[in-house]
């Protein structure tokens, strides 16, 4: 309900639905200029999280930028003509409009999301406002994310990974415990140990640092389960986190995706974990996975290796590298994910390598 606490800041205060709402009017507004493109400074502050959701919900496009990229920021803002920049770093959202002549946006257009890994890259993968829709639905669901749960945040929002734990526990009903200390730091287990935290979410090198910490686990006692993505982890860290978790009664969760899945592609079941621990999993809901040959031919044998291709509806819509690239959405049947792969006779998948950069 618009009652509940969503948001919890670094100053302890509390935010509901409709607190977030009402912070973010200044961005509902520009519904009436919708479609249109904005770019919000990404910050882990309830300003941020109410311009975000503001955005979406009038409309609109959204790039999230990294606000410690100026240079590049400013580029960004020459070749996609945003109608608006949004500051995030004060109590409220504070909007900007350029005075560019803002370029003409898809109206099904939600999403800007960097292909390369880092922002300030001016090749964006398009993503609809129903690609985001489900790929936060399979989400919820594999993970269980419901109204008891609490996500500590662990990565940048101007990250997809970092997004996507933001969009499923509002989607969800659960809340956000906001925070930008390290795990390395004494100050992130102290705000984490402050609320009922039931989740950490992390990329490889999240978990190699978590590795040498794991007595601080203990002192999360409603911890429901660790998701890591982004990249490959050792499969012993793997192994040993699934063991942890099975001996301590949370779930580890194995990830594999890409910004042009929106971003989330297959997990690998916490019970398969220990024994599988080099797999990236199955497909998520909705979704298909495959090997296919270098002519694009579906390979069926177990074991063959070819590359990895994905289906299902949160599939980019393109790339843009600039303005002109907005008005129009492609609609791609699949995904080829340049990882070679094999197929499990059990159906689970294994990357093994990379076809192309």
């Amino acid at each position: 309900s618009s009652g509940r606490t969503c948001l919890i800041a670094a100053d302890g205060q509390e935010y509901s639905h409709a607190r977030i709402a009402a912070l973010g009017g200044q961005v509902a507004a520009l519904a009436a200029r919708a479609p249109a493109l904005v770019l919000i400074e990404g910050r882990n502050t309830p300003a941020f999280i109410a311009a975000h959701v503001a955005a979406l919900r009038a409309g609109l496009a959204v790039h999230v930028l990294d606000p410690a990229r100026t240079r590049d920021n400013a580029r960004l803002e020459e070749e996609f003509r945003p109608l608006a920049v949004i500051a995030t770093a004060g109590p409220e959202p504070q909007v900007r409009l350029t005075s560019l002549h803002p370029a003409p946006v898809h109206p099904d257009l939600a999403l800007l999301l960097p292909t390369s890994g880092t922002t300030g890259s001016s090749k964006m993968a398009k993503i609809s406002a129903r690609a985001i829709a489900a790929n936060t639905a399979s989400i919820i669901e594999y993970l269980g994310i419901g109204p008891a749960d609490c996500a500590i945040t662990t990565l940048k929002p101007f990250y997809s990974f970092g997004m996507s734990v933001l969009n499923t526990h509002l989607e969800a009903g659960g809340s956000i415990l906001l925070n930008d200390a390290g795990i390395e730091t004494p100050e992130f287990w102290q705000r984490a140990a402050s609320r009922p935290v039931t989740s950490l979410a992390g990329v490889p090198h999240t978990f190699e640092l978590l590795a040498t910490l794991l007595p601080r686990l203990e002192t999360l006692p409603s911890l429901r389960f660790l998701a890591q993505a982004g990249g490959r982890l050792a499969p012993g860290l793997v192994r040993q986190f699934a063991g942890l978790g099975a001996r301590s009664g949370w779930d580890f969760f194995v990830m594999y995706g890409q910004t042009e899945a929106s971003p989330r592609i297959s997990y690998l079941p916490p019970a398969l974990a220990g024994e599988f621990p080099d797999s990236i999993g199955q497909a998520i809901r909705g979704g298909r996975l495959w090997i296919a040959d270098e002519h694009g031919r579906p390979v069926d044998a177990p074991d063959a290796e070819g590359e990895l291709y994905y289906a299902g509806p949160n599939v980019m819509s393109g790339y843009a590298h600039g303005a002109d690239d907005l008005a129009g959405l492609e609609d791609l049947p699949h995904l080829a994910t340049g990882d070679l792969a094999r197929r499990l006779a059990n159906g689970l998948f294994v990357i093994t390598g990379r076809r192309s950069r």
